[in-house]
């Protein structure tokens, strides 16, 4: 295979580079280089080839991952016995968890935000197009819709030991993505599932609060169970 690759500059003389790359099973490439140089008295032909094969480089490539490794090894043995004994691995997992908590949370408020503008914006979309009735029924079968598929997956996954929060918050994605699909191609009956898809991450939303919520006062019952009691 031969690929070829031009370029140009803007520079006081004129430059015609042309590179010209050839793979094969034998070599990882092997491309020419050619141009000419013309500037205002004379013209310069410029050529010049690379050959690269792929066992050098695979096994330059794992030199350099060999000292890499060896040179972080050196470093280790190097330093303080604290660093040595600081918990990386906790320290590793804390950060995880922290950020998880922090993309929860800002999926969560993006959600809000999209769920508060999309019920505005719906509504004026609705009294303009003379359809006010829509919009109560929007809301309510998105509600119906939004139990009657968190009851679904909570059955499915829960005796495979799912994470029911991520299971609704991926239900809450499914009707943010109906909103916008109806909203974008004008399906007939747009205006009723965009206000289905409102109402249910509405219901999403609501059930992520009680979950939360929930999970706060297990665990603080877990931990009231864990202390003493004194007689």
């Amino acid at each position: 295979m031969t690929l070829v690759l031009t370029t140009s500059a803007k520079l006081p003389f004129a430059f015609e580079p042309r590179v010209s790359i050839n793979y094969s099973k034998r070599d990882l490439l092997c491309h020419s280089f050619s141009g000419r140089a013309r500037s205002l008295y004379r013209v310069v032909p410029i050529a010049c080839s690379i050959k690269a094969s792929t066992g050098k480089h695979i096994d330059y490539l794992t030199k350099f991952s060999s000292y890499l490794h060896n040179l972080a090894g050196q470093i280790l043995e190097a330093s303080p016995e604290a660093i040595k004994e600081f918990p990386w691995e906790k320290a590793k997992l804390m950060v995880e968890e922290r950020l998880l908590v922090v993309g929860k949370n800002a999926l969560t408020w993006s959600l809000v935000a999209v769920l508060i503008f999309s019920l505005v914006y719906d509504g004026l979309m609705a009294v303009f197009a003379g359809r006010e009735l829509v919009v109560p029924l929007g809301l309510f079968i998105g509600v119906l819709l939004a139990d009657l598929f968190n009851e679904f997956c909570r059955e499915l996954f829960e005796s495979k030991g799912g994470n029911n929060m991520q299971e609704v918050w991926g239900i809450g994605l499914f009707f943010v993505t109906l909103r916008f699909i109806y909203l974008r191609f004008r399906i007939p009956g747009w205006v009723l599932f965009c206000h289905i898809g409102n109402g249910g991450l509405m219901q999403i939303l609501w059930l992520a609060k009680e979950m939360k919520q929930a999970k706060i006062i297990q665990n603080k019952e877990e931990v009231d169970a864990l202390q003493p009691t004194g007689d």
